[in-house]
């Protein structure tokens, strides 16, 4: 067998590098869509006012953290922390990923929030703000929540 020469050798590891990378873009994607949805299964949560479900969307060390408090850690203290909001009603809420980007086991998401909530006194106050979100994939595209955060403004 004859040796192929040089140029048809770097150009068949060019090519090679391509589709691993494009087999990797098509990863990451899905892994940015999975996410994306798992947002999405959150803000519905939000709206149901469901703390067992959103707690469930934390990962064994999951953290809610907030400025100017102790972070919240794994999804009992979570849903414990949220029953605190048990007198409170969510008349809306969104969830907006500006970006969400996925690269191995880990995703990020970056964005807006705006909350109107119904106080135990009967007022409505409207809460908005930015949040980051942390997402670790926990195997078989697992998704759930690492850390999250929200700044009001």
């Amino acid at each position: 067998m004859a040796a192929l020469p040089f140029r048809v050798h770097a150009i068949s590891a060019a090519a090679l590098l391509i589709a691993v990378a494009a087999g990797c873009h098509r990863g990451a994607a899905k892994d940015v869509a999975v996410v994306d949805a798992r947002l999405a299964e959150y803000r519905q949560l939000v709206l149901r006012m469901d703390h067992h479900g959103i707690a469930q969307l934390f990962a064994s060390d999951g953290e809610v953290v907030n400025p100017g408090r102790d972070p919240i850690r794994g999804p009992a203290a979570i849903e414990s922390f949220l029953r605190g909001f048990d007198a409170y009603k969510v008349l809306e809420y969104s969830i907006v990923a500006d970006s969400t980007a996925a690269q191995g086991r880990s995703a990020y998401q970056v964005g807006t929030y705006r909350q109107r909530v119904r106080v135990p006194a009967g007022d409505t106050v409207v809460v908005q703000g930015r949040f980051r979100a942390e997402w670790t994939n926990q195997g078989g595209g697992r998704w759930l929540i690492r850390r999250m955060g929200t700044t009001p403004h």
